[in-house]
């Protein structure tokens, strides 16, 4: 901690946002919204979001595939959801929005 030890030399770059995707009803307290995943495709690793910045890169964390049942008994979440953009954080929330877009879930 302000040593200069291990990770003093980190070089940070670009910027980064996240969004956690639930399978959870708000209109039941947000309790698990049961029952398979009928469609699930996720976005591209890129997206374009437009102008002269180029691409946000997309990465996806998730242990669910098209027809996984999600039960009652363990954590509703489906997936993380990263953009990273090396320009800025605007751009990665440009980015984030986009690839939420694009992400399809039906259940």
């Amino acid at each position: 901690a302000g040593d200069g030890g291990e990770g003093a030399n980190v070089r940070y770059t670009g910027h980064a946002v996240e969004a956690r995707v639930y399978a959870e009803d708000p209109l039941r307290g947000f309790l698990p919204s049961t029952g398979p995943l009928v469609k699930y495709v996720e976005p591209p690793s890129s997206v374009d979001v437009g102008g002269e910045d180029g691409p946000c890169h997309i990465r996806i964390d998730t242990g669910v595939v098209p027809g996984a049942i999600v039960t009652p008994h363990y954590d509703p979440i489906l997936s993380k959801i990263i953009s990273y953009s090396p320009v800025s954080r605007e751009h990665a929330i440009l980015g984030l929005g986009s690839a939420l877009d694009r992400y399809l879930l039906r259940g």
